[in-house]
């Protein structure tokens, strides 16, 4: 399959942030089956893993904080990571630009002062999750 060399377009599912949690939960439960789990450190979270890939919303005062992806759309070429990677940038940026201010050597943070966004890349785990800085 040649999106796992080199992905053009993205596959997986856009919930917006900062949109209602519940509207996110039917977006999900329409791909399959729900987990939903609330805990102290992330709160309330739904994820469905489907056979082509995962996601996961997480919730903050109703709304959608932050969401998790694993895609592996890519991953058999560093390139064809990269190009997803930016291919999930250009989905969630409104009007601001992406700029990548750290790499620790486990992820690799991209920042969007403008829309006030932050997308964390793993680079081992090669999985993407964007969080609204606003909540």
């Amino acid at each position: 399959m040649l999106s796992s060399f080199w992905p053009v377009s993205l596959k997986t599912l856009h919930v917006e942030l900062g949109g209602s949690f519940d509207e996110g939960r039917d977006l999900l439960s329409r791909l399959g089956a729900i987990d939903e789990r609330t805990d102290e450190k992330e709160g309330h979270t739904i994820r469905v893993d489907l056979p082509t890939y995962s996601i996961a919303i997480y919730e903050s005062q109703g709304r959608i904080r932050s969401v998790w992806y694993d895609d592996p759309s890519g991953r058999r070429l560093e390139v064809g990571k990269k190009r997803k990677l930016h291919l999930y940038l250009r989905r969630y940026a409104r009007s601001g630009t992406w700029v990548e201010k750290m790499n620790n050597g486990w992820m690799t943070y991209w920042f969007n002062e403008e829309d006030k966004r932050m997308l964390v890349y793993g680079l081992h785990k090669d999985v993407i999750r964007l969080n609204d800085q606003t909540l």
